[in-house]
């Protein structure tokens, strides 16, 4: 049963929007087809909406789907608007181009809500993290997919084609006083979800001698280069006189 978009989302709540193509087919596999995707999103927004009315914080682009990161401001349904005037135009440019006729999109787009801006940080962490999980990339900022995800946007500040229809979230503005440093805190944020989730090794549990919470790892360490400098000193001393 289909639920309008009336009963989940009002002003002031974040999303998550998922669409598929239709029947999971991979017509996005191309990049000309996931860059002629972004553009008809970012065109018609840029020409068409406004910020006051929805917001874009995050997306990435993969072979049979795309997530994005977004927010009602003040009209839903400039949002539902923006979604079919755009994926309209795709669907008929695809179309026209691979000379077939029918559906390119499977439905509109599903879009759960988020409760608050720490769900919102992991899901902006999780979209970054699609290419890693499909095993596409070793990593979310992969160069390959500079144009497709808008995670090098926000881990090293570059910018596309795009990243001028993202609007920064609340909650990345308080991770530092400078860029550099939201940029680095980000950074840093994502490894752990990387690490968290299992796609990137954890280097506590085999770098280094112990095993424990930062405090106390912390101490060890300092108890280790103790005990190693006072052994260092004793083997290069000289030998104490013979008593006889």
């Amino acid at each position: 049963m289909r639920v309008p978009r009336g009963n989940t989302l009002a002003p002031g709540n974040a999303f998550h929007m998922i669409w598929r193509c239709h029947d999971r087919q991979y017509l996005l596999q191309n990049h000309s087809e996931k860059h002629a995707y972004l553009k008809s999103v970012h065109d018609d927004y840029l020409k068409k909406c406004s910020r006051d009315d929805f917001v874009i914080y995050s997306y990435t682009m993969m072979s049979n789907h795309g997530h994005g990161a977004d927010e009602i401001i003040n009209n839903r349904k400039a949002f539902s608007d923006h979604m079919r005037r755009s994926h309209g135009i795709f669907g008929l440019m695809y179309n026209k181009r691979h000379k077939r006729i029918g559906k390119v999109a499977h439905s509109r787009p599903k879009t759960l809500r988020v409760q608050d801006d720490e769900r919102l940080k992991n899901l902006m962490f999780y979209i970054d993290c699609n290419p890693v999980r499909a095993g596409i990339t070793k990593n979310p900022t992969d160069i390959r997919w500079k144009d497709f995800s808008s995670c090098r946007f926000y881990c090293f500040g570059e910018k596309n084609s795009y990243s001028d229809m993202l609007t920064v979230p609340r909650w990345y503005q308080k991770l530092g006083k400078t860029a550099r440093q939201r940029r680095h805190k980000y950074r840093s944020m994502l490894d752990k979800y990387l690490v968290k989730y299992g796609m990137k090794r954890d280097p506590t549990m085999s770098r280094g001698h112990f095993i424990g919470g930062e405090l106390w790892v912390s101490e060890m360490r300092k108890k280790l280069y103790a005990a190693m400098k006072k052994k260092s000193e004793r083997s290069s001393g000289s030998d104490p006189p013979d008593p006889g």
